[in-house]
């Protein structure tokens, strides 16, 4: 059996929605920290009554914050190199490091599906930016907890973390954009 065969064979047998829970820990341990400023804008646009907040989390007046962050090799040079090592080992990932406008947010999910949604009203989304330098450990480590890593075939992850690995220095440059979508419970 070659690595394509035990590759469908894998596929078959994992659902790539469940294996981000076998590294969950790690994900937390490595993931970038969202900026501070995306909670005071949460806190700003929620309103909270602190003193007589239900614990209906979803209730009328809510507010609903989905937030995520989207890292991008800052370096062009590095980020195509990155990119061949990819083509090379593991054809069938797809990098999707390209951050969301704010005229895109609504056409791709999860703000297309959210806007669509009758319950919810006075959308808004907030895109933060920033750049530091991630050691290549917590970055390969990061690489190691995306779903389409972790559906890959065993020898297939060593050799591609391997390449990434050799390619990276100590650190990795990266320009990290968060993205904040906010929407409120409607009052029924």
């Amino acid at each position: 059996m070659d690595d394509h065969d035990s590759y469908a064979a894998l596929v078959e047998d994992r659902n790539p929605a469940r294996v981000f829970g076998e590294v969950a820990g790690d994900y937390d341990r490595v993931r970038p920290a969202c900026p501070a400023a995306l909670f005071d804008d949460v806190l700003s646009y929620s309103q909270p009554d602190i003193g007589g907040r239900r614990a209906d989390a979803l209730g009328d007046g809510a507010t609903l914050a989905l937030f995520w962050n989207n890292e991008r090799i800052a370096e062009p040079a590095l980020r195509t190199a990155m990119l061949r090592v990819f083509a090379r080992h593991a054809p069938s990932v797809v990098v999707n490091d390209e951050p969301l406008t704010s005229g895109q947010v609504w056409q791709r999910w999860p703000g297309d599906e959210l806007s669509t949604l009758a319950a919810f009203e006075s959308l808004a989304s907030h895109h933060y930016r920033c750049q530091r330098n991630m050691p290549a450990v917590d970055y390969l480590g990061l690489t190691r907890t995306r779903s389409q890593f972790r559906m890959l075939p065993p020898s297939i992850r060593r050799d591609l973390l391997a390449a990434l690995t050799r390619l990276f220095g100590d650190e990795v440059p990266l320009v990290i954009h968060t993205t904040l979508l906010l929407a409120r419970r409607r009052q029924r």
